[in-house]
């Protein structure tokens, strides 16, 4: 952490009782918040950002943590249940090149010759000297084994209890690893790829079309996917390397030209291509990152593209806009690449170059745009979220849109003759949940019970005379449909009040059709959301 008396304070709030005060200070990599308690002296909270660029990210097994390395030597771990910093694991001397989580522990390597292995919980790590740079790190699905590769080609499998070396491969320049059981995959960096099986350290070969650049394997063991320098993704059957398709990614990168390039767009785009990628926990669609503003997602099955994110808009970084304007030439040059500011603290959105022939460490008087690019995707082993490191940092995507503060609650005009006028009217998720913010026992009974578990005669006579569509659409029973209109929020409430017994013996048993359609529909929503305690 930066001392609050070596930067500039830029924002102050005090909280309504006057105890706390927040202090926003700095700015850009070196900002951060600060709540000071003056009464005791104490900080209460402590939140700010990584100094330089994030190269590494990676969920833990349940999702609930977000572990980020980057170059200035330190590993971030952050909730994700509110986005807060929990913990900085501080100890590498040099930029974090890969990290890999599993359980409580966090194993690391960096450019130091270091591989350490943090215990989350209390912040304490056990080091092992490397022969070499490292590279990357694996854990094993087990957590008993730890792979790294280092820059001499070699990976070594270490014991994660006793980092006694279990056995070593020869790898090739520029190889890249990744696991999946007991199965390592080298990706050198001409033309071949090896499988190896590291119990009995046999290998096979398979000859790439380019060269390779990274490789994922699918949760379900049974795909591997192979990326090239030309954008090109091979997939391979990982029990005997038969190719079952590809994916050609070289349109989807879109990159731009550099305001530094002397030749043209397109042939500034042979250059560059997708270098990360990773399969989602359901090996169903495949996620890549490159050397681009943009980064994609497509389906193995298909393989085609699903959908185009844009990282950006910030145009003070180098790459957003697609092409260079021609209104900045001159006979001296792009205008664009001068800094024509004389003010030292105008914010000009452009990053300090901090030592002669140097992009990063101390301050100096060149500045310079950074390139936006992706340096690492992971999803989240939920399913339900991805998160992409760049230029900008780390982004977080979800597809849970649905907050749990829902702005009805505070309505004065849920009452239960609302609550009985809307039974009335067969609105029963709007009789559920206004039951539910009442917290009234026989009125979320009765609600609940007044749902039918199939649709009536006449409503069948009226689905048939529709197209299937809609007749597929609307023949959904009331039930699931009622579980389906449910936020979040009120999920929880229903099964917090079923599982505390609240059920009436004489009821009908409504709400096992519920807890059923509950697991169906909400119960990724439940398990990612680790605020609720049920």
């Amino acid at each position: 952490m930066f001392r609050v008396s070596d930067m500039q304070i830029t924002s102050v709030a005090i909280n309504n009782t006057g105890d706390w005060l927040a202090l926003g200070c700095g700015k850009g990599s070196a900002a951060q918040l600060v709540v000071w308690e003056w009464q005791s002296e104490t900080y209460v909270l402590k939140q700010q950002a990584h100094s330089q660029r994030i190269l590494a990210v990676q969920y833990s097994p349940d999702g609930s943590l977000l572990g980020t390395g980057a170059e200035d030597g330190k590993i971030f771990v952050w909730s994700m249940e509110n986005g807060s910093l929990l913990d900085v694991l501080s100890g590498h001397q040099s930029n974090i090149a890969d990290i890999s989580m599993h359980g409580n522990a966090l194993a690391s390597v960096s450019w130091d010759r270091t591989l350490k292995l943090w215990n989350i919980v209390d912040s304490t790590c056990e080091t092992t000297e490397l022969a070499q740079e490292g590279l990357a790190v694996a854990f094993s699905p087990c957590g008993l084994l730890i792979a790294v590769l280092t820059v001499d080609s070699n990976v070594t499998i270490y014991h994660a209890k006793d980092k006694e070396i279990v056995q070593k491969l020869a790898g090739y320049p520029s190889a890249f690893i990744r696991k999946q059981v007991a199965v390592l995959i080298c990706i050198n960096g001409i033309v071949k790829g090896r499988l190896w099986n590291i119990v009995d350290s046999t290998c096979e070969t398979t000859e790439l079309a380019q060269e390779g650049l990274a490789v994922a394997i699918s949760p379900c063991g049974l795909l591997i996917a192979v990326l090239t320098v030309d954008s090109n993704v091979t997939i391979y059957h990982a029990k005997d390397m038969a190719f079952i398709g590809s994916i050609d990614a070289r349109l989807d990168l879109d990159p731009s030209r550099g305001q530094a390039d002397l030749i043209t767009r397109q042939n500034a785009a042979k250059s560059k291509s997708f270098t990360c990628m990773q399969f989602s926990p359901d090996s169903a669609m495949l996620l890549l990152g490159g050397e681009s503003n943009n980064f994609c997602m497509y389906s193995v099955v298909d393989r085609m593209l699903v959908k185009k994110f844009t990282i950006t808009e910030n145009r003070s970084l180098d790459g957003v806009v697609l092409d260079v304007n021609r209104r900045n030439f001159t006979e001296f040059g792009n205008m664009a690449l001068f800094d024509s500011s004389d003010s030292e603290t105008e914010p000009d959105g452009k990053r300090a170059i901090r030592l002669p022939g140097s992009k990063h460490f101390d301050l100096g008087e060149r500045s310079a745009r950074p390139q936006v690019a992706v340096y690492a995707v992971t999803y989240c082993p939920t399913g339900r979220r991805f998160a992409v490191c760049s230029t900008e940092g780390v982004g977080v995507y979800s597809l849970d849109t649905v907050g749990l503060f829902d702005p009805f609650q505070l309505d004065s005009q849920t009452t239960p003759a609302m609550i009985k006028n809307a039974l009335s009217l067969d609105d029963y998720s709007t009789a559920l949940m206004a039951s539910l913010r009442l917290n009234d026992t026989p009125l979320i009974q009765r609600s609940m019970e007044s749902t039918p578990l199939e649709q009536s005669w006449f409503f069948h006579r009226i689905c048939y005379r529709l197209s299937y569509s809609y007749w597929s659409l609307y023949l959904k029973i009331p039930v699931e449909l009622v579980v389906r209109s449910l936020p979040l929020s009120y999920v929880e409430k229903l099964l917090k009040w079923i599982a505390d017994g609240r059920v009436v013996a004489s009821s009908t048993h409504v709400h096992f059709y519920m807890v059923r359609h509950f697991f169906f529909v909400s119960s990724s929503k439940v398990s990612v959301s680790k605020n609720i305690d049920i």
